[in-house]
């Protein structure tokens, strides 16, 4: 699975367009928070990060907690 968000994943337009406008509405809060350019970036980056890392782990922590809450019939 890890291999596929490696190779470009698939991407729908409902999650795109919730990814933009999520980052522009941060982007705004920050700038009226009137926070100095390098700490506006390193902002940036760091939420662009966070979400990349929750994507490559998202479906390896489903399928540790999907293994953990089935039985097997033995």
């Amino acid at each position: 699975m890890v291999e596929h968000a490696r190779n470009g994943g698939r991407g729908r337009m409902i999650g795109v367009l919730f990814g933009a406008l999520s980052y522009d509405v941060i982007d705004k809060i920050i700038i009226a928070l009137k926070m100095d350019a390098l700490i506006q970036d390193t902002i940036k980056g760091v939420i662009l990060i966070i979400v990349i890392m929750i994507q490559v782990a998202g479906p390896q922590i489903k399928e540790f907690f999907g293994r953990k809450g089935t039985r097997s019939s033995e």
